[in-house]
C-alpha cells in the first residue's frame, strides 16, 4: 500500500464512513479489507443466539415485532379493506397476537397458532380477552402458487384497526407482507375465532 503507515501514526476512527478498513496483521504488516466482508467475519465469530449464549438471532426464530393494518382515518371516511397479511412456508410453526379494535369498543385480543406440514395449514385463532367484535373482522388463508401459504385479514368495518404483535416462529419461513389486495372470499378458507 503506497504512504504505508505504522498503526501508531494512524489516526482512530470515530465512524465507518470510508468503504476500506485498515488492520494490522500479526506478522506487522497493513492490510485493508471491506467493510461488508469484516461484518460478515464478526458476525461469525459471535455466532447464532441460543437459550445459553448471547448472539445473532437466526432468520427461523425472527420475530416480526409488529404488523398495523387500518380501514379507515378515524370516526368514518374508510371503507372495507383486505390485506395480505403475510406469507408461510410448508414445515412452519408460528404464534402472534392481534389486537382487533374500533374506536368505540374495547379492543378484543386474540391469539393466533398456526402450522403447515405435509402442504397443509392449521390455524387457530382463540379470544383471549372476551371482548366480541362480531363480523368486523374476518380472517382467511390460502395456498399460494409457490407452494406456500398466504394470510389475510378482511376489515368489513370502516374504522377497523388490527395490529399483529410478535410473528413467531421456529420452523421454515414466516415473510410480513401488509399488502393490500382486492376482496375476494372465494378462493380462501376462512379461519373461524373461538
Amino acid at each position: 500500500m503506497a504512504g504505508d503507515l505504522r498503526e501508531i501514526d494512524m489516526t482512530k476512527a470515530t465512524n465507518m464512513d470510508g468503504k476500506k478498513i485498515r488492520l494490522v496483521g500479526d506478522d506487522g504488516k497493513g492490510y485493508w479489507m471491506e467493510k461488508e466482508d469484516l461484518a460478515s467475519v464478526v458476525g461469525g465469530l459471535i455466532g447464532t443466539a441460543t437459550t445459553k449464549k448471547n448472539g445473532l438471532i437466526s432468520s427461523t426464530l425472527y420475530s416480526e415485532l409488529k404488523l398495523s393494518f387500518s380501514s379507515g382515518s378515524g370516526d368514518s371516511g374508510g371503507s372495507s379493506k383486505m390485506y395480505k397479511a403475510f406469507s408461510f412456508s410448508n414445515n412452519t410453526v408460528f404464534f402472534a397476537l392481534i389486537t382487533s379494535a374500533t374506536i368505540d369498543k374495547t379492543p378484543a385480543v386474540y391469539s393466533i397458532v398456526g402450522r403447515a406440514f405435509n402442504n397443509n395449514a392449521e390455524l387457530k385463532i382463540t379470544n383471549i380477552n372476551g371482548v366480541s367484535e362480531g363480523e368486523k373482522t374476518r380472517y382467511f388463508y390460502k395456498k399460494n402458487t409457490d407452494g406456500n401459504f398466504d394470510f389475510y385479514i378482511y376489515l368489513i368495518r370502516s374504522d377497523k384497526y388490527v395490529i399483529f404483535s410478535q410473528i413467531c416462529y421456529g420452523r421454515g419461513y414466516v415473510g410480513t407482507s401488509g399488502e393490500e389486495v382486492s376482496i375476494n372470499t372465494d378462493d380462501k378458507i376462512e379461519i373461524q375465532t373461538t
